[in-house]
């Protein structure tokens, strides 16, 4: 069987919302699905046509003077929650810094 471009998208969905059904993200956490989380937003910046999304979003999340890279330790810090009340202002939702299942949502649709 071969896999099209839009059956995979369709399974990327799937799995995003079984995801996100089960991990409200937000100020603190941490771990894999923090990482998975960032890796999203780079996929979203990469939809809107961002220009290096990756390196942009890395950097910013890369703050050597307080030693924290939220990228690099899997972190949801005060950078990832600013970037996602960005997101959320630039998507209509309601801009609280959570990434609850909406905003989860809104990443993942392509």
């Amino acid at each position: 069987m071969k896999i099209t471009r839009h059956h995979l998208r369709r399974i990327i969905k799937e799995e995003v919302a079984k995801i996100a059904q089960d991990h409200t993200l937000a100020l603190g956490a941490k771990g894999p699905i923090v990482r998975e989380f960032h890796d999203l937003i780079i996929d979203w910046l990469t939809r809107k046509d961002y220009k290096n999304p990756r390196e942009m979003f890395i950097l910013a999340l890369n703050h050597p003077e307080s030693g924290e890279n939220e990228y690099e330790d899997m972190k949801y810090g005060k950078y990832t929650k600013y970037v996602v009340e960005e997101i959320q202002s630039q998507e209509g939702l309601a801009v609280d810094g959570i990434a609850g299942s909406e905003t989860w949502a809104r990443l993942s649709q392509g």
